[in-house]
């Protein structure tokens, strides 16, 4: 998941339809997060948790989260 902080609202809507799965500005949890790249927070989100993203993603007005496609190499 790419979470893109300048275009957060951080209106706390995210928090509270994941029940703090994301924080009020839309960040994921630190433990699933694994670089800052072009100005992106990637995250590793376990598939037990996709549902959660998606409904922060669904109320989210900015668009600050979304799916990154691209595979990172290592």
């Amino acid at each position: 998941m790419a979470f893109d902080v300048h275009c957060s609202m951080f209106d706390g809507l995210g928090k509270q339809e994941t029940k703090g799965f994301v924080d009020a500005c839309d960040t994921p949890p630190p433990e699933f997060w694994i670089c800052y790249e072009d100005e992106l927070l990637l995250s590793f989100i376990p598939d037990e948790f996709i549902a959660i993203v998606n409904k922060a993603m669904d109320v989210s007005m900015s668009e600050s989260l979304e799916w990154y496609s691209d595979v990172i190499e290592i």
